[in-house]
């Protein structure tokens, strides 16, 4: 379960399961999130990037924004187990 938290490491989250996946899909290890994201196409990603660009990396993520982040670990988790 994700935890009340910064932006940064909720990508670092996000760089994690999606390099996972690619990998089990692929056979190829890609860890740059915006490549990653690319073929994902989580607007919410490109979000979080752009906070973390801005200089915003430590801003608090919780309430209904943890809420959904939450969930989308649980679904891409899913997806990664499934592979």
């Amino acid at each position: 379960d994700l935890q009340p938290g910064r932006v940064k490491p909720l990508l670092y989250t996000y760089r994690v399961l999606l390099t996972g996946i690619r990998l089990l899909r692929t056979g190829k290890v890609e860890a740059n999130l915006r490549a990653l994201n690319e073929e994902a196409r989580l607007s919410h990603v490109d979000d979080l990037i752009a906070l973390k660009v801005a200089g915003a990396e430590k801003e608090e993520v919780s309430g209904a924004s943890l809420e959904f982040h939450a969930a989308e670990y649980a679904r891409l988790r899913g997806l990664l187990d499934s592979e």
